[in-house]
């Protein structure tokens, strides 16, 4: 096969690891709605530090709901986060990971050593995840380019800055790249979202211009 002059794919790795580019990125994001959600300023981050960069999610059948509101996101996978014990499920998630050939994979589950090994067995370039504080994170460091220990077992007591400690590590300033600030909250509804409810609102007989009032009747009883 005829490749470009000048490039050899061998060492097409090796020199992205010596730029620091990062061009296909998977986000391991524990939890529903709530966590997602919080966690698109640190995409937005990641895309505005490696421009081009395809970003892939993977979380839960609740949190998936929420990257339908995200442009940045390539695909969004369904995997169950706490299923620990590696079964057929288990096997076909890592073979997936790995076809996809990531250079960083970034997670937000409190990781063990056993978590910690799924991540490394992507075989990433970048494991970098939240680890557990306590005596369950021994070993996974061992096997991650970068932890963070968060304050308590439970992130989203942080609320809206539940993740700062990776948005910073993402942002930090690398040889020639400045430091990158997280951008707020944004959300992004798609040409495809907007057709589904508006056909929603159509079968329900409203129009644009107009608005709809609802009666609802109340039985009050008034004992004695």
């Amino acid at each position: 096969m005829d490749q470009l002059q000048g490039y050899a794919v061998e060492v097409a790795s090796l020199g992205s690891k010596v730029r620091g580019d990062v061009r296909r990125c998977c986000c391991v994001v524990s939890g529903g709605v709530y966590d997602n959600l919080f966690f698109f300023p640190a995409i937005q981050l990641i895309k505005d530090r490696y421009p081009g960069v395809q970003i892939d999610i993977i979380t839960s059948a609740r949190g998936k709901q929420t990257y339908e509101m995200n442009k940045n996101v390539r695909w969004a996978t369904v995997y169950d986060l706490d299923d620990n014990f590696p079964d057929l499920e288990y096997t076909d998630m890592l073979g997936l990971l790995k076809n996809r050939y990531y250079d960083m994979v970034l997670s937000t589950k409190l990781a063990g050593l056993g978590h910690a090994a799924f991540l490394f067995m992507t075989t990433a370039r970048d494991g970098v995840s939240y680890v557990y504080p306590n005596v369950n994170a021994a070993g996974a460091g061992l096997l991650l380019s970068e932890t963070f220990t968060p304050d308590s077992m439970n992130l989203s007591e942080g609320g809206y800055n539940m993740y700062h400690q990776m948005i910073e590590w993402l942002g930090r300033p690398v040889k020639d790249m400045p430091q990158h600030l997280a951008s707020p909250l944004k959300v992004s509804i798609s040409r495809k979202l907007k057709e589904a409810v508006e056909a929603k609102y159509k079968d329900a007989g409203a129009e644009k211009g107009k608005y709809v009032v609802f009666l609802q009747q109340f039985l009050l009883a008034q004992t004695m």
